[in-house]
């Protein structure tokens, strides 16, 4: 669907610009990100979505598997395994993984009657989605962890799944919080404390939150201008070129340049949704999986834009999720543009 690149494309740009803006190593990093996800997108779409959709329940669980051999084996970062070591460049199974969920799950959901969507069928996938979700979460990402969650009751409840399953679910879920909340590890626990009460902390966990607001405020209406962001260049924002790209991003183009991005992430949201109902009352399996394939790569943006953006203006708490095309990260430009390819017109 060219239509997507489109909106990417301005993504792209500003992604660039930003990037060169905090360092130039970022900035020839991050287009050698985009040139190999561009590569990657055409070659994708020359192979075709049939041929990975006839294969999309073996490349799943090969994936699943390479996560976990970067549970195990995968280099360390600030605490958390999340990448393999491949010598030129370091790989995010996680990342890919999102999107082979996506397609594995779509493909289930399309490929049997609507009397086979029984209880049977609702606790497979559920326990599907639990496997990866929760190597992530011990990896630790709670962000990722949660985007798996997401993705699967998104998808479940616009399918023809009985609600019910997703209402008990979700009481269950309530009633296991509290021991979820103990095995969350300590800066799980403080991000979301810090969130409430970000005045008790102010030189800890909520640190990062506090520059992030300052420093998004500090662009003003059209910005300082690219490399002139004080606060993301002399690095008084932690990972500004990661999770919070997006107030590096406004504190250089200001509230203009944040509203074009805004604007262009949810404009590919729209194209995908728009897609999605194209294909919302068609009963043969090949639209129906292209109905469900749709919706759960705009599921992906819709809730990394919404997190992303909510923690860099702190109206939520810090997740460590990315924003899409913005945030500097080769795994997570890739993964997207393979799943741009793989939406059919």
């Amino acid at each position: 669907m060219y239509s997507l690149l489109i909106p990417a494309s301005i993504l792209w740009i500003f992604s660039i610009m930003n990037q060169f803006g905090i360092s130039s190593r970022l900035g020839f990093t991050q287009i050698g990100y985009t040139v190999a996800g561009i590569l990657i997108f055409f070659l994708v779409k020359h192979i075709g979505r049939k041929v990975v959709v006839s294969n999309i329940q073996t490349i799943f669980w090969v994936f699943f598997a390479l996560l976990i051999v970067t549970f195990l084996v995968g280099i360390e970062v600030k605490g958390s395994r999340r990448w393999l070591d491949l010598g030129v460049v370091n790989f995010q199974p996680s990342e890919f993984l999102k999107i082979w969920y996506v397609a594995y799950v779509s493909y289930a959901l399309a490929s049997v009657r609507k009397v086979e969507y029984n209880a049977v069928f609702y606790l497979t996938h559920l326990i599907t989605m639990a496997l990866p979700a929760g190597i992530v979460l011990f990896q630790p990402d709670l962000g990722n962890a949660l985007v798996f969650v997401a993705i699967f009751f998104i998808m479940i409840a616009c399918s023809d799944i009985p609600k019910k399953y997703i209402i008990r679910t979700i009481l269950a879920g309530l009633l296991l919080a509290p021991i979820i909340w103990i095995f969350l590890h300590d800066y799980q626990r403080n991000r979301v404390l810090s969130f409430i009460q970000p005045q008790q902390d102010l030189q800890g966990t909520a640190y990062n939150m506090i520059q992030a607001v300052i420093t998004t405020g500090s662009g003003g209406f059209f910005g300082k201008g690219l490399g002139m962001g004080t606060q993301s260049r002399l690095a008084f924002l932690p990972e500004n070129h990661t999770d919070f790209a997006f107030s590096s991003l406004v504190e250089q183009f200001g509230f203009v340049g944040g509203f074009v991005v805004i604007t262009a992430e949810f404009a590919l949201i729209a194209l995908l949704l728009q897609r999605a109902y194209r294909f919302l009352h068609s009963s043969d399996t090949d639209s129906q999986y292209k109905y469900y394939y749709a919706l759960g790569i705009a599921a992906i943006l819709i809730i990394q834009v919404v997190v992303n953006i909510g923690m860099n203006l702190g109206i939520l708490p810090i997740a460590g999720i990315a924003l899409p095309f913005i945030t500097a990260g080769g795994s997570m430009f890739v993964a997207v543009c393979i799943g741009f390819a793989l939406v059919k017109s």
